[in-house]
């Protein structure tokens, strides 16, 4: 009897031992299969592969407890290129840009793609159901106003942290489109700033856009002041920027969604990242 038992513990030995070796083995084989594929796109704990997309959110939680989220999506060419960034929804009520980018993203074949696309798909997701003008329903901030955010702050200085924090860095050129919010009548205009060595490259973006008003302005930025704007921000980080006004009273039009995707395709062709030259409209 003692035998017939010490046979059977050493035979659940040989059984327990023989699954860790089979666990340890899978987890080389995951982990050689890893290295063996091509880079990846990380952002927030997301990894995405070259020549493929992925969807996801950025979670934002204030310390008095509110919350809400980004919803991302992620265009990782096949092949090597830049970082472009492409952010709509800053202000909830600006419709015409959310639509474009919702639709653009249905247009890019990673397979054709140099590079990666960063799309925000609607920054201020608490304006956009609130429908409300300019500000965040849940403090009565402008998004817009409040960069470069403050991670101890209320809702819309963690929105504006995590902008700044999670979403810029990872950029090597950016635009921030809006367009006219419910009280606003705006003829469509592309604008860049003069500041620092990305201003020629902002100034071309701004050109490969094909809009007719082009608007030039200088930094008003002062040392050790905060940025205020989402495109300022950008700018402060040495990312050229250009930021987009199209669409009015929060009404969207195929007019104006094509405009703003005709253009954007513009500057991707501008930074190699598509295939063609800049097109003239």
């Amino acid at each position: 009897m003692k035998s017939k038992a010490h046979g059977g513990f050493n035979n659940k030995r040989k059984e327990k031992m023989m699954k860790l070796w089979i666990t340890l083995i899978s987890m080389l084989l995951v982990h050689v299969v890893v290295l063996g594929q091509d880079k990846f796109f990380e952002m927030d704990g997301h990894h995405i592969l070259l020549g493929s997309v992925k969807s996801f959110e950025i979670p934002v939680r204030s310390i008095n407890g509110d919350s809400t989220y980004m919803p991302i999506t992620v265009i990782n060419g096949k092949k090597e290129g830049p970082v472009l960034g492409l952010m709509a929804g800053i202000h909830g009520y600006e419709y015409p840009p959310i639509i474009a980018l919702q639709q653009l993203v249905k247009t890019i074949d990673p397979a054709s793609l140099s590079g990666t696309l960063v799309i925000v798909h609607i920054a201020n997701v608490p304006a956009f159901f609130g429908r409300s003008v300019y500000y965040n329903p849940i403090d009565h901030k402008n998004l817009n106003r409040s960069f470069p955010g403050n991670q101890n702050g209320t809702l819309t200085d963690c929105m504006a942290y995590a902008i700044s924090n999670k979403i810029l860095p990872k950029v090597d050129y950016f635009i921030d489109i809006h367009g006219g919010d419910a009280s606003e009548d705006l003829h469509p205009y592309v604008g860049y700033t003069v500041s620092g060595t990305q201003t020629e490259a902002g100034k071309a973006m701004a050109e490969a856009m094909e809009f007719n008003w082009i608007m030039r302005a200088e930094s008003k930025k002062e040392v050790n002041a905060p940025s205020l704007y989402c495109s300022q921000e950008a700018i402060a980080r040495d990312i050229p920027t250009i930021a987009i006004e199209c669409g009015k009273l929060g009404v969207v039009t195929p007019e104006e969604v094509e405009k703003i995707n005709l253009g954007l395709y513009n500057v991707m062709r501008l930074l190699k990242m598509l295939s063609g030259e800049v097109e003239n409209s």
